[in-house]
């Protein structure tokens, strides 16, 4: 959702940074950006993605090494609000204008997204129905069920804010694996 909305936005250059790559959860963001730049006909470039870790300071050294290693781009997803707040300090810190020159969107919805300026968009996951689901499945295993072919998505939204200059609507949807 987020990087086709950005596609939708005019932005070609999108960058994805987030925590370390032997995360399920960063692999599972990062199918989702190779998808959406591949049904919009882009080009995947292993030069726009970056690993750290799932922090405020991890987000802004990767968005540092970015900008110091000369990454064009005009458009970031960082795998959590956490990261995406590092990663707007550096934009600014290199006096990188948001979103006129790079839109940002971040996922969780973590409630700091409201506090910085501009506001963070963010992906908002059915946090509640994705841990009554991961209880469900437990119950069953423990039961000496098996999960195969047990793969559930459930929606997700996309609430938009000032760091990708929201249009007239506030939410868009989406989906997320649980």
């Amino acid at each position: 959702s987020a990087v086709d909305y950005l596609i939708r936005n005019r932005r070609r250059k999108i960058v994805f940074i987030s925590g370390g790559e032997e995360h399920s959860v960063t692999r599972g963001r990062l199918n989702g950006y190779r998808s959406a730049l591949q049904l919009h006909g882009l080009t995947f470039d292993g030069d726009m993605i970056k690993y750290g870790q799932y922090s405020i300071r991890s987000g802004y050294r990767m968005v540092q090494e970015l900008l110091q290693n000369g990454v064009d781009f005009t458009a970031l997803v960082a795998g959590s609000d956490m990261v995406s707040l590092g990663a707007m300090q550096a934009l600014k810190h290199y006096r990188v204008k948001i979103p006129e020159e790079v839109q940002v969107i971040g996922f969780d919805n973590a409630g700091l997204g409201e506090m910085v300026d501009p506001g963070l968009t963010a992906i908002v996951s059915p946090i509640a129905e994705m841990a009554r689901e991961a209880v469900e499945c437990l119950v069953h295993v423990i039961a000496g069920g098996s999960l195969e072919g047990r793969d559930k998505r459930m929606d997700t939204r996309l609430i938009l804010r000032g760091s990708t200059r929201a249009a007239d609507d506030t939410e868009k949807t989406g989906t997320a694996s649980a």
